[in-house]
C-alpha cells in the first residue's frame, strides 16, 4: 500500500465492507476506528491492523481500496472466513535459523503460537548477522476451517560490525569495549549483544551512558556510537571500630581498616585493591589484589592475590593466589586457580610443650590448592543494589605439608631426656586437603524505597589434623557483626544474613540486620557446635566529600548473655575519585 502524503485537518477512518467481505457483525466489530492526521500514520496503522486481524484468524484479510473524502478516509475491507488454525505446509528456512526451536509439521498452530514461532526465528536471524530479516506466511490455502501456508525467511543484507566510536570523556579503550561488549570489528551483527549494551555498561560501574547508544548502517556494516562519561568509582575508605570490654584486656579496644580500590587505572577495565587491617592488639593484615580481565583483548584474564597476616608474636601467614579467568561477560566468569598458603611459627610456649608433651595448636604448614571458581551476578546496581542475585561457588583440592620447627625439635623431654622431635611422629606430615566455598546474595525490592537483602556465606576446610592457623577467622563488621574482628576460629562455617534497607538516595540508606552463623568453636574440646548471632542497625550517608557510615551491633555466643556494654560501634568513610 502506498499513499500520497498530505497535511490537513484530522481525518477519521471508516471501513466499507467489500462484496462478501464481512460475514457477521461480530467480525465487523473487530475493526478498530482511528483518527489520523497524515498518510504516513494511515499506512502504519493499516499495517498494524492487518497483523492484528491475521493473528485473530482472518488470514484472507485485505484492504482493497482507499478513498479520501473531506474529513473521512473510506477503506474497503475484505475479511473473509475466519480460520481455526494454521498448518505449515512447507518451511523455506535454513536449519541454522531454526536452532533451539521446535516445529511440528502435523501441529495445528494457533495464531498466537505462530507469532511466537516467527519471533523466535527472527531473533535467531538477527543474532546471526541479519538485523533486517523478515519472517512471514505466504501461499495461503483455505480448506474448510483450516488454513495451510508456507513459512518464509527473507534475510536481506548480511551486516558486519565495523567499529565502536566512543564519544564523551570516558577513559576507556575501544579495543576493551569491543571485547567486553562482544562487538569486535568484522564480527557478525548480533542483536542480543546490541540490546545488552546498556546493561553491560552499567555493570562496569566506572563509566556511564550520557545518552542512549545509536547504530549507523553503511555499506553492509554497522557502527556503534557510544556516548560515555567517567564515574568516580575508585575509592579510599577507612573504618574505625570501638569494641568495649575486650575479654583479653578488659579495656577499650580500637580496631582499624584502610582500603584503596583503583578501578580502570589504565583504561583496560583492570582493578587494583589494597587492604590494611589492625584486627587485634599486635595483629595486622595486608591484602593486595590485581585483576586484569581481558588479556590482549581476548576473553581471558588473570588475577593475582597476596595476603600477609601477622598474629601478635606467635605466627606469620603468607598466602598468594593466581587465577586465570574466562569471561562470559563482565559479570559472569569461570576461573581456574592455584593457591599457596604457608605459616611460620615465630614463637611458641616451650614450657607448655615440654610438660604437656603435645604439639602447639599452630604449626609450620604449607598448603597448596588447585581449584575452580564460578561467578555470576545480575545486580541492578553494583554499589547499592535493590534487586538481583550474586553468586560465587568454588572448590579445590591440594597437598598439605607440615614442616618441623627448630623451636620444638631442639626441646627435650624433661622426664627421659629424649628429643621432642618425636612428637611429629604422631601426625601425618603430608596429607590431602579439600576446600569448598559458597556465597549467595539475593536482593528483594519490596517497595520503591525498601529492599531486603538475604545471603548465605559458607566455607569448609577438610583435612587431617586441622591446626588453628589453617582455620577460618570470622567475626566483625564484614560478616558476623557484634563480635570482635576475626575472633572466631573454625574449620567450617555458614553465615545467614537478613538485612532491611530503607533507601534515602541512590547511595544512602538506613538498615537493620540479623546475622546467624553455624561454627565449630575451636576453643572448646569435643568439637563444640555453636550458633553465634548478631543484630543491630546502621546508616550510610552520601555527601559531596564521600560516604559516611556508622553501625551499632550486639552479639551473642555460646551461653553468654547479650550485654550492652559489649556492643560494637563502627565508623566508616569512603571517598570516591
Amino acid at each position: 500500500m502506498t499513499f500520497s502524503f498530505w497535511l490537513s485537518a484530522q481525518k477519521t477512518i471508516v471501513y466499507v465492507p467489500a462484496t462478501n467481505g464481512i460475514q457477521n457483525m461480530e467480525a465487523w466489530s473487530l475493526l478498530k476506528q482511528k483518527n489520523i492526521k497524515d498518510s504516513i500514520q494511515l499506512h502504519n496503522f493499516l499495517i498494524q491492523e492487518k497483523r492484528r486481524l491475521t493473528n485473530l484468524g482472518y488470514t484472507q484479510l485485505s484492504f482493497d481500496s482507499i478513498l479520501f473524502k473531506n474529513d473521512t478516509v473510506w477503506v474497503t475491507t475484505f475479511l473473509g472466513q475466519k480460520s481455526g488454525g494454521i498448518h505449515l505446509h512447507h518451511i523455506y528456512i535454513e536449519p541454522i535459523y531454526l536452532q533451539g526451536i521446535k516445529i511440528n509439521a502435523s501441529h495445528t498452530y494457533t495464531f498466537e503460537e505462530l507469532q511466537i514461532l516467527k519471533d523466535q526465528i527472527l531473533e535467531n536471524a538477527e543474532n546471526k548477522g541479519y538485523p533486517f530479516a523478515s519472517v512471514f506466511l505466504d501461499s495461503f490455502i483455505q480448506k474448510d476451517q483450516w488454513t495451510f501456508a508456507n513459512l518464509y525467511l527473507i534475510k536481506n543484507d548480511e551486516i558486519l560490525i565495523d567499529t565502536i566510536i566512543c564519544n564523551g570523556n570516558a577513559r576507556i579503550r575501544n579495543k576493551f569495549l569491543s571485547t567486553y561488549l562482544k562487538l569486535k570489528p568484522g564480527s557478525l551483527y548480533n542483536e542480543h549483544n546490541i540490546l545488552s549494551i546498556k546493561k553491560h555498561i552499567a555493570d562496569l560501574g566506572f563509566i556511564e551512558e550520557e545518552r542512549a547508544h545509536t547504530i549507523s548502517f553503511f555499506n553492509e556494516k554497522a557502527t556503534i556510537n557510544l556516548y560515555l562519561r567517567n564515574r568516580k568509582t575508585s575509592k579510599f575508605d577507612f573504618l574505625i571500630g570501638f569494641l568495649p570490654n575486650n575479654s583479653a584486656t578488659g579495656k577499650l579496644l580500637v580496631t582499624g581498616q584502610a582500603r584503596l580500590y583503583l578501578v580502570n587505572p589504565f583504561g583496560t577495565g583492570g582493578e587494583f585493591y589494597a587492604d590494611w587491617q589492625k584486627l587485634q592488639p599486635k595483629t595486622q593484615r595486608l591484602q593486595l589484589t590485581l585483576r586484569y580481565p581481558y588479556f590482549l583483548y581476548l576473553p581471558f584474564g588473570f588475577e593475582g592475590k597476596f595476603d600477609l597476616y601477622k598474629r601478635d608474636t606467635s605466627n606469620l601467614d603468607i598466602n598468594y593466589k593466581i587465577g586465570v579467568l574466562y569471561n562470559f561477560s563482565g559479570n559472569h566468569y569461570i576461573k581456574g586457580f592455584y593457591e599457596n598458603r604457608s605459616t611460620r611459627l615465630i614463637n611458641a610456649d616451650t614450657n607448655l610443650i615440654k610438660y604437656s608433651l603435645q604439639l602447639p595448636k599452630i604449626l609450620d604448614t604449607k598448603n597448596s590448592l588447585y581449584g575452580i571458581e564460578y561467578y555470576f551476578d545480575n545486580l541492578d546496581y553494583k554499589y547499592n543494589p535493590t534487586k538481583g542475585n550474586y553468586l560465587i561457588i568454588s572448590a579445590g583440592a591440594g597437598l598439605k605439608k607440615i614442616e618441623k620447627n627448630n623451636l620444638i625439635t631442639r626441646l627435650t623431654n624433661p622426664f627421659n631426656g629424649e628429643s621432642l622431635s618425636s612428637l611429629y611422629n604422631n601426625i601425618p606430615l603430608r596429607s590431602i586437603q579439600y576446600q569448598v566455598a559458597f556465597e549467595y546474595e539475593k536482593y528483594w525490592k519490596i517497595k520503591k524505597r525498601s529492599t531486603i537483602k538475604t545471603s548465605i556465606n559458607a566455607k569448609t576446610f577438610i583435612s587431617k589434623n586441622i591446626f588453628e592457623n589453617e582455620m577460618f577467622r570470622i567475626g566483625g563488621n564484614r560478616n558476623i557483626r557484634g563480635f570482635d574482628e576475626e575472633s572466631i576460629f573454625t574449620p567450617y562455617y555458614a553465615i545467614f544474613t537478613t538485612e532491611y534497607r530503607f533507601l534515602l538516595s541512590k547511595n544512602s540508606y538506613f538498615y537493620t540486620f540479623f546475622d546467624l552463623a553455624i561454627v565449630e568453636d575451636s576453643r572448646y574440646r569435643g568439637k563444640k557446635i555453636d550458633t553465634p548471632f548478631g543484630f543491630g542497625a546502621g546508616v550510610s550517608l552520601e555527601t559531596k566529600i564521600g560516604v559516611f557510615g556508622i553501625s551499632y551491633a550486639l552479639g551473642k555466643q555460646l551461653n553468654n548473655k547479650i550485654e550492652f556494654r559489649n556492643s560494637k560501634i563502627h565508623f566508616g568513610y569512603v571517598a570516591y575519585f
